[in-house]
């Protein structure tokens, strides 16, 4: 399997693994992050072997998009665009199941998460609809 650098990837028939992997973050979404998760998706979507693909993290949590809290308005909504878009693609175009497990996770066909995990819209401060 290729190697990456904000993600790791396993694979043990049928079960392919994402795991978000980017500790100094605490797993924040990062677009680099998102590009790596997109490639191993697309690589699993092709592996015959492989029939549903987790997506889980390291550590108790993930940031979310903490790696946006810096940047300017227009850097804030491009980052949350290219989120949402990542997220429209793991439903649209991943014709694998997807479930997703951890804390703060979002995304794909099963949620599993735990009863401390907390969810927000951050979009909301930046003036998103």
């Amino acid at each position: 399997m290729k190697k990456y650098k904000k993600i790791l990837v396993e694979k043990k028939p049928p079960i392919g693994k994402v795991i978000y992997n980017d500790p100094a973050t605490m797993n924040a979404l990062s677009t680099e992050m998102m590009s790596e998760a997109t490639d191993a998706f697309l690589e699993f979507e092709k592996d015959y072997e492989v029939r549903v693909i987790l997506l889980t993290h390291t550590g108790d949590r993930t940031g979310g998009a903490l790696g946006v809290s810096g940047d300017s308005y227009e850097a804030q909504m491009e980052y949350f665009k290219r989120t949402r878009e990542y997220q429209d693609f793991l439903l649209r175009d991943i014709s694998k199941p997807i479930i997703t497990y951890g804390s703060g996770i979002s995304g794909g066909d099963i949620i599993i998460v735990s009863e401390r995990t907390r969810f927000s819209m951050p979009a909301i401060r930046f003036g998103m609809p």
